[in-house]
């Protein structure tokens, strides 16, 4: 047993043991929610979590819907016990002056600099480039955005191992000449998958969790159309993107079983070419847009985005911006989000 303070926290001990229950028992979010709340009552004068921090949810200007504050914060964790105790614990020490903004900042801010560390010291037996801080800093700077397609791995990989990407085919991923940084990620917990949940069939994003067994060579690194960076790296690669922005798409939530609906890569699409666009105008119309039609998606009323469309003045104001600047390519890819099956788009 140690004092939570030894990993920059004061609230409560914890096991902090890598080989102790707390990395080889599988917990739910409910059991997570619920361990969270008994300890909370214990430290914090009989107040739940949620009565402590004053906060039910969480929301961003360009999301649909509002976050329950417990899960933005599991979110930012990997399902360990003491994760969630080393961020409440620095929630409790600011309980009395913490705004929503604040919420969020402290939680990314604690998260970024004590679990990210806690987790590549527990790891560096499994490591080769990423143990080495100098190596592990300049590979997350050449992370542009938290979701990646397998084109962006690829181009990442063979910047990171100085290697001509024509050349990515003929050397090929699992050569032992090269470095291999997304299977280490993928092997701390730090980069998910895209994957079809095991119940039910639809695709759910997928972070390698503390009960799971960890992939013996780089081979293991899965084949898929995204990978998914964990937020808590959000805040470390944004201080290391020296030459860039580091982008966090708005209208996806990235987290470990996080739904990923098939409109998701037309999402990706829309919010990449908005990266990219130097209209702050034009970039939070489109936002604004995209906010009322993932709140219809998301609701499952897909046959009133048409309708919705044609009365609302942002969206006129889009396709008009749109149609003078010539650019096509993002109008279809909002019209292939918002068209359904039977409506056409105003």
């Amino acid at each position: 047993m140690r004092n939570a303070s030894a990993s920059g926290s004061s609230w409560f001990p914890i096991k902090t043991n890598l080989f102790g229950a707390a990395t080889i028992l599988k917990y739910s979010d409910a059991d997570l929610q619920q361990l969270l709340d008994q300890l909370t009552k214990c430290y914090e004068g009989g107040k739940t979590f949620k009565e402590m921090v004053n906060l039910q949810a969480v929301r961003h200007p360009h999301s649909a819907f509002p976050e329950d504050s417990f899960q933005y914060l599991r979110r930012h964790t990997l399902g360990r016990p003491r994760d969630l105790v080393i961020i409440a614990s620095e929630l409790s020490k600011n309980q009395n002056a913490l705004s929503e903004p604040g919420y969020r900042r402290l939680v990314v801010d604690t998260s970024a600099a004590v679990l990210v560390s806690n987790v590549f010291e527990e790891m560096r037996v499994f490591l080769d480039c990423l143990d080495d801080r100098h190596e592990r800093l300049r590979f997350l700077s050449l992370l542009p955005h938290n979701i990646l397609t397998r084109r962006d791995a690829i181009r990442i990989y063979c910047d990171f191992n100085q290697l001509d990407p024509e050349r990515f085919n003929d050397v090929g991923p699992d050569s032992e000449g090269m470095r291999h940084p997304f299977w280490e990620l993928y092997s701390a917990g730090l980069l998910g998958e895209v994957a079809s949940d095991p119940d039910g069939g639809k695709a759910v994003q997928r972070f390698k969790q503390p009960h799971d067994l960890l992939g013996e060579s780089q081979a293991s690194l899965p084949l898929v159309d995204f990978y998914l960076i964990h937020p808590s790296l959000d805040g470390l690669i944004r201080k290391q993107r020296v030459s860039g922005a580091y982008h966090v798409f708005h209208h996806i939530t990235v987290g470990h079983n996080c739904p990923w609906e098939d409109y998701h890569g037309t999402l990706v699409d829309i919010e990449r070419k908005l990266f990219e666009e130097p209209d702050v105008e034009l970039r939070e119309l489109v936002h604004d847009v995209l906010k009322e039609i993932v709140a219809l998606l998301n609701a499952g009323r897909r046959r009133e985005i048409a309708t919705m469309l044609a009365r609302s003045r942002q969206w006129a104001k889009v396709r008009d911006s749109l149609a003078q600047r010539r650019q096509d390519e993002l109008y279809s890819w909002l019209k292939k989000l918002a068209v359904s099956a039977t409506e056409e788009l105003p």
